[in-house]
């Protein structure tokens, strides 16, 4: 069974970050993380602005490893005086969350396009998949790889996660830049079909940066996710009993929802369990965490109908969409536990349906997104 990893939710910060000009948005506290499904198989820090768009197969050199500098580029915008190292942990940490999550969207790009491109040196549509060039490829952002890019060096140190984040750049920042421009190919008209002409000689130009660096990318992708679920554990238990002191109860429960989420999750895959032998799922320590999750849900939801408590934590009106999708992620777990009892295996394990663990991952992966969207920006 193909591990599977969690999308990473941020620590809550506040204020905006000026870097060298460049404008970073701030928010709120630890980020959360974010995952592929389970059984899926540039950035140059230059003076290029974030956003901005590597050609495949062309990377800049990182430098050679060197002694932490102090922080230069992230600025307090009241004082344009460099944020302190308390400050800079909080920054870093949520940057190496942004780069963690890029990862996994990364990471389902190479699964995308494998589904539809034969897995082999040569280029070649896989035929009987049926699937066009560029199946479900989307656009990725390079943001992530450039600020990664300018806090790998700057103190406080990470040391395992700086030590990755330098390596995992190289094979990241082409295989972005070539699935960005095959996903501009596949909305160009080009379907695979030909090969002769100037759309099928890009197809194999970018085909050969996929092929020459997912492998790498993928072994420290897991690497690189083990070491940021253990700093992202400790960092969000911290926050979730800060948040509690402070009387923030809807930013807890948000939070905490998504903490036992994955809990319930982490327990299936320690179990070596997957949609393919859902049937032996141990429910012994899951369903006690789901009536936990059960009550925070409810808990929220009686959070946000409070006016003053809303205002006091400065809750957002789009709010109702990250309670639509709690009731969502609530319903996936009841679904799979239903399932579990029933004794019944999944009519199709690797269709995603309501009652699997892979239909979870992906509600969950969207709370993760829409948390960090409304509660640490």
């Amino acid at each position: 069974m193909k591990k599977t990893v969690i999308r990473t939710v941020g620590l809550l910060c506040a204020g905006a970050l000026l870097m060298s000009g460049c404008s970073m948005p701030g928010g709120g506290g630890p980020q959360q993380e974010s995952s592929p499904q389970p059984g899926a198989e540039e950035s140059s820090g230059s003076e290029e602005s974030p956003g901005s768009e590597a050609g495949a197969g062309e990377e800049t050199p990182s430098p050679a490893p060197q002694e932490k500098e102090e922080n230069q580029y992230f600025l307090d915008p009241d004082t344009g005086e460099p944020y302190d190292e308390a400050a800079m942990d909080l920054i870093k940490y949520n940057i190496y969350v942004d780069l963690n999550n890029c990862i996994v969207d990364v990471m389902e790009d190479v699964d995308y396009y494998y589904s539809a491109v034969d897995f082999a040196e040569e280029f070649a549509m896989l035929e009987d998949a049926g699937l066009d060039y560029g199946y479900e490829i989307r656009s990725i952002s390079t943001d992530p790889i450039y600020y990664a890019e300018k806090v790998t060096g700057l103190k406080p140190e990470y040391e395992e996660l700086d030590a990755l984040t330098e390596q995992i750049l190289e094979s990241m920042r082409p295989l972005v830049g070539a699935f960005n421009d095959i996903q501009d190919l596949a909305d160009g008209g080009y379907t695979g079909k030909s090969l002769s002409d100037s759309a099928g000689e890009k197809a194999r130009e970018y085909h050969q940066v996929v092929w020459q660096y997912a492998e790498e990318f993928y072994t420290l992708a897991y690497s690189y996710m083990d070491a940021m679920g253990r700093l992202a554990d400790a960092r969000i238990q911290e926050e979730e009993a800060q948040m509690l002191a402070e009387g923030r109860v809807i930013t807890y429960n948000a939070s905490h929802i998504i903490t036992l989420a994955r809990s319930m999750l982490d327990m299936a895959q320690e179990q070596g369990v997957s949609d393919e032998n859902l049937t032996e799922l141990d429910l012994t320590g899951i369903e006690p965490l789901f009536e936990e999750l059960t009550a925070a849900i409810d808990a929220f939801e009686e959070g946000i109908k409070d006016d003053a408590q809303v205002e006091k934590e400065g809750i957002s009106s789009l709010i109702i969409t990250y309670s639509l999708r709690l009731d969502y992620l609530k319903s996936g777990f009841e679904a799979m536990i239903r399932q579990v009892k029933s004794g019944e295996p999944l009519e199709d394990p690797s269709a995603g349906d309501l009652g699997s663990l892979s239909n979870i991952y992906e509600k969950l992966s969207y709370c993760v997104d829409s948390y960090n969207s409304l509660f640490v920006g």
